[in-house]
């Protein structure tokens, strides 16, 4: 696992230190999508805490989402951590609230082709979109799991497979 993560971001070569990208002015798309990337790997290992939001110490998938897109400076700095989650809600609600959470934070929905580095994949594991992951490069994801804690796979792996998936990118070009 951490030898994928290592591997990962030898491939983010646009930065000279990929875990840390500083970015002046607007950033370019590959700047902006990167900067996820590089901020999620650096979760991997990271146990699953039901509403958890620290790096090393716990997380769940939509508490990850904020913080990656927050600590990757997507989101500013006064975004407030979202309000309680757990997925045990998407199995017995039909409330979508993990899609409200990120069209919250100015996610926009894509198609499957569209996909790219950094945007988020929806999972509708029960009645409601339950569990959420990040894309590295298409099909790899980065996710939270209980049991397993923060670690890499593909967007189709073991029973992810069967869920229904929804995208969702926070990226938004300037005209």
């Amino acid at each position: 696992m951490i030898k994928e993560a290592l591997e990962f971001l030898s491939k983010l070569q646009t930065f000279k230190n990929p875990i840390t990208v500083e970015v002046h002015g607007t950033p370019t798309q590959d700047q902006f999508r990167s900067a996820i990337a590089a901020e999620a790997v650096t979760w991997i290992n990271t146990p699953y805490r039901a509403n958890g939001a620290l790096k090393g110490v716990g997380v769940n998938c939509a508490q990850f989402l904020f913080c990656v897109a927050k600590n990757a400076g997507v989101l500013a700095s006064d975004v407030p951590l979202p309000r309680w989650y757990t997925p045990q809600l998407a199995t017995n609600s039909k409330e979508e609230r993990l899609i409200a959470y990120v069209t919250s934070y100015g996610a926009t929905e894509v198609t499957e082709a569209q996909v790219k580095r950094g945007d988020i994949v929806l999972y509708k594991s029960g009645q409601a979109h339950g569990h959420a992951a990040i894309v590295l490069d298409w099909p790899q994801i980065i996710h939270v799991l209980p049991g397993h804690g923060c670690q890499m796979g593909t967007v189709d792996e073991g029973k992810l497979g069967s869920f229904s998936r929804r995208y969702f990118t926070l990226y938004h070009p300037t005209d």
